[in-house]
């Protein structure tokens, strides 16, 4: 997964969001250090939290890109008790002040750029997502660009760990118009004091430019049930091979291990 920007809006609406108002955050991913961003406006400057990226090899900026590669993550258990690799670049804001973070009383928007020229894999997923994980770990809001057998797209989803389901709210097909380079996803809070999230996506250009307009799907998720803050995360997963697949690669290994002992000889 390569991420080229994280932007975060507070306050306003969505169409001044739209025209570059109430930034709250721009992260361009230039710094070389995955966990230190820009400031926030007015504020300290913005740190992540790495979860589930033990290997220090699982995420890394470089070139003005944030690269997170989920075949070297831990293991995860989702919300409807499925296993898989999962790594997520946990942007560190305040959950415990109503006037600061991403909080309910608040409005707000999370939109990230995703490179064209990453996609991924069958069962695997590269997306942002609204988090609570810091309190009961109930609510998980999520927009991936996922591939199934039709194709790539893009899917809108919510897991709750609480009750242990994972409900799909929508899917798109991926189309991107010519010159597009990035994959826009956005999570938008745009009522202060609502417990709705939408979810938004667009195409962009090398430059970051939007190319035509970002689209909504229909559906809301629900958030906040019993949480004032949430927190953004950019996500990667990568499913877990089979039996018959990991054994395939192993004979793989082992066949290219016995060439090499081969010439050595």
């Amino acid at each position: 997964m390569k991420v080229t920007e994280l932007q975060v809006f507070r306050d306003g609406d969505f169409n001044s969001w739209l025209q570059g108002q109430n930034v709250l955050l721009r992260d361009g991913f230039d710094n070389a250090n995955p966990l230190l961003g820009p400031s926030f406006t007015g504020g300290d400057a913005a740190t992540y939290t790495l979860v589930d990226a033990s290997n220090p090899l699982t995420v890394r900026e470089d070139s003005g890109q944030l690269l997170l590669d989920a075949a070297l993550a831990d293991l995860s258990t989702g919300a409807s008790g499925g296993v898989g690799h999962s790594v997520r670049v946990r942007l560190n804001t305040n959950v415990t002040d109503a006037n600061r973070g991403l909080p309910l009383s608040r409005s707000f928007g999370v939109v990230t750029n995703l490179s064209l020229d990453a996609l991924p894999d069958r069962a695997s997923q590269f997306g942002v997502r609204l988090s609570d994980s810091f309190s009961d770990a109930s609510d998980m809001v999520e927009l991936s660009l996922v591939q199934r057998a039709s194709g790539y797209g893009i899917l809108f989803r919510k897991q709750d760990f609480l009750h242990h389901t994972i409900t799909e709210l929508g899917f798109a097909a991926l189309a991107a118009p010519t010159g597009a380079t990035g994959l826009l996803l956005g999570l938008v809070h745009p009522l202060a004091g609502s417990n709705l999230v939408g979810a938004v996506y667009g195409y962009a250009d090398g430059n970051g430019e939007m190319i035509g307009d970002l689209q909504a799907f229909t559906a809301t998720a629900t958030a906040f049930n019993g949480e004032l803050h949430t927190r953004a995360e950019l996500r990667a997963t990568a499913a877990v091979p089979e039996p018959t697949t990991w054994a395939l690669m192993l004979a793989g290994v082992g066949a290219l291990a016995g060439a090499r002992w081969r010439r050595r000889g």
